[in-house]
């Protein structure tokens, strides 16, 4: 069986709309539950760990949830946990962990937690856009006029990040649903453009922001 948490997410909600053209069965998990979804708390209360239980988790969870999610199964549970390149930080791809911002620490400090008890599958993914609906950030940014200054560097050149169409991912989720061992996987195009290039590229009009330093006081170390 295949739970899919964070089902009324951005990501979560193309995953299942993939899923429902490729006919693959699967259980919605949310939050609170409701009809067509399973509740989280009903889901560890009532899920036993079985040899062909797969858990695909893109939800961001609380402490108190993650640790109940953490706890709950055997160690043979397989995961598909969507990660993020920002463990990172804001370098090329490499194996240098190196996170410069909360969101990516977080995501270091899961990824930790969840190899230990978890059979599990990291997907360490790059800026993602495309899908219905838009799973960009920048894209929700824009549409609603919150886009306020793009990142530069020390000689105001706009910093590279790497972006990645969503059918990426769903390609590489479905070609691994029966994954063995547990693995670290970049989906990324390793060729990273500007914003300004990102939003030639999605056909978006001109964006009027401000350009704002890269703050290196703020990269968050970890051990």
């Amino acid at each position: 069986m295949i739970y899919l948490l964070g089902a009324n997410g951005k990501i979560g909600k193309n995953i299942a709309k993939f899923f429902i053209t490729k006919k693959i069965s699967f259980q919605a998990v949310t939050k609170e539950g409701d009809n067509n979804t399973l509740g989280f708390n009903e889901f560890i209360n009532t899920t036993t760990f079985k040899k062909n239980t797969l858990i695909i988790n893109t939800a961001i969870l609380n402490g108190s949830d993650f640790n109940l999610l953490n706890n709950s199964f055997s160690n043979k549970t397989r995961m598909i946990y969507i990660s993020s390149v920002s463990v990172y930080g804001n370098t090329i791809l490499s194996n240098n962990i190196s996170p410069i911002n909360k969101y990516g620490y977080f995501k270091v400090r899961e990824e930790k937690i969840l190899t230990k008890n978890f059979n599990i599958c990291i997907v360490r993914l790059a800026n993602i856009f495309g899908g219905s609906p838009e799973t960009s950030g920048v894209m929700g940014l824009i549409s609603t006029g919150n886009l306020n200054y793009i990142e530069v560097d020390e000689n105001n050149n706009e910093l590279v990040r790497d972006y990645v169409y969503i059918n990426d991912l769903l390609n590489f989720i479905y070609n691994n649903l029966n994954f063995k061992k547990s693995k670290i996987v970049n989906i990324s195009k390793g060729k990273g453009m500007t914003s300004s290039e990102f939003f030639k590229k999605i056909n978006v009009k001109k964006i009027n922001t401000k350009k704002t330093k890269y703050d290196k006081s703020k990269t968050i170390k970890v051990s």
